[in-house]
């Protein structure tokens, strides 16, 4: 089965499979952040053009979490930077509100001088482009079957007024 993803969620429809916990990745150079906030960081999932994607660890839930970390506007204007911060709680607060199982869940969203991020829920899984890899092309059949759950989640959105910018 798959799942598609949530409102800015910055990765792909998954299948359902299941594989072991990822380990924390040993970096000698360390390009990653150690933590976001108070997630420790077990390794980068991907990245946008407006955020990096990372899968972090949520000590106190005991659980698996996926951080879309928005990356710093390029501008100095200390008006426009105060407008995207109450842009982007405006729009975890709508997004975070969705509840279906083809949308991902929101479990926070921070907005603090250092950094802008989502908590969300981590769904283990191949990415698409992993899943052609691993079993080839779909069949039209299957294809339909994954564009369906993507097009379902973006109706449960469109019908609380949010539009998908990703």
């Amino acid at each position: 089965t798959f799942r598609a993803v949530s409102f800015g969620a910055g990765t792909r429809p998954t299948t359902a499979s299941a594989s072991n916990r990822p380990q924390m990745v040993v970096d000698p150079i360390r390009t990653l952040p150690d933590q976001i906030g108070k997630y420790p960081v077990l390794r980068k999932l991907g990245d946008g053009a407006t955020s990096e994607v990372y899968l972090c660890r949520d000590e106190f839930q005991g659980r698996d979490v996926a951080i879309k970390r928005v990356r710093p506007a390029s501008t100095s204007d200390a008006t426009a930077n105060r407008y995207s911060e109450r842009f982007f709680a405006a729009e975890a607060a709508l997004v975070g509100r969705l509840q279906h199982p083809n949308v991902v869940k929101i479990y926070d969203a921070v907005s603090d001088p250092a950094s802008q991020y989502l908590v969300m829920e981590y769904v283990r899984g191949l990415n698409l482009r992993e899943s052609l890899a691993d079993r080839g092309r779909y069949t039209p059949r299957q294809a339909l079957v994954v564009l369906q759950a993507i097009c379902t989640g973006l109706s449960v959105a469109h019908e609380e007024g949010i539009v998908h910018r990703d």
